[in-house]
């Protein structure tokens, strides 16, 4: 009997103790879950004051962004504005007209010349507007230089067919004295290239048969654009 009274008292202290460790284990898992959660709500936060950080930067990068493309558009504007009104701009022009005569010699005159609409006319002065004007878009004013119209062919006494035109020039106020009646007949008269030998003032302006001493360019008219 006393033998079974003590087995079961050690028994019961064995399923008290066993209890006691439970509860301790208990107790230690609780604790532990705990800092689990904590750890993983610093883990959160922390996520999250990244993610802030993060959109905070891409919010002042592209604010950065649109900073910078302001600014080179105004640049981009002002320097065109300023070398427009500066440099651009162009100049208060003035067009200015000149009458032309010269003689074409060995160049009979033919009656459909006295009708400007005529085949033969149009011909003729397609013809000579050519050669009138690559001489002046080779010269020293062609940049003022813009054509050459051929108002009428007329017969001549002394020969040959007499041809009346037109040139037309912007010019600036600036270079005004480039473009005048002498500096201007000069240029044609220069072109046309005369015999050595022969002496004679008849020469050629390109394939044309031209008197020298028979052009003349006077009569300036000026309209301001």
């Amino acid at each position: 009997m006393a033998e079974n009274g003590s087995d079961a008292s050690g028994q019961t202290e064995d399923n008290l103790s066993i209890s006691d460790v439970s509860v301790e284990v208990a107790t230690v898992d609780a604790k532990l879950a705990k800092r689990r959660h904590h750890r993983k709500g610093k883990r959160k936060s922390r996520s999250k004051k990244k993610a802030r950080k993060r959109n905070t930067s891409v919010w002042k990068s592209r604010n950065l962004v649109i900073l910078v493309t302001v600014l080179i558009v105004v640049f981009v504007v002002t320097m065109w504005t300023l070398l427009w009104y500066f440099v651009l701009q162009p100049e208060n022009s003035s067009l200015v007209y000149f009458a032309g005569l010269f003689r074409l010699a060995q160049t009979d005159f033919i009656p459909e010349y006295r009708h400007r609409d005529s085949r033969e006319f149009l011909s003729m002065a397609q013809n000579i507007e050519h050669v009138v004007n690559s001489v002046y878009k080779t010269s020293a004013v062609s940049r003022l230089y813009r054509q050459s119209v051929i108002s009428d062919l007329s017969s001549n006494n002394d020969g040959g067919l007499l041809v009346h035109f037109w040139m037309v020039f912007v010019v600036p106020k600036s270079k005004s004295q480039f473009v005048c009646e002498d500096c201007v007949g000069a240029i044609l008269k220069d072109s046309i290239q005369t015999s050595l030998v022969n002496r004679s003032s008849v020469g050629y302006l390109s394939d044309l048969p031209v008197d020298m001493d028979s052009v003349i360019v006077n009569g300036s008219h000026l309209l301001k654009r």
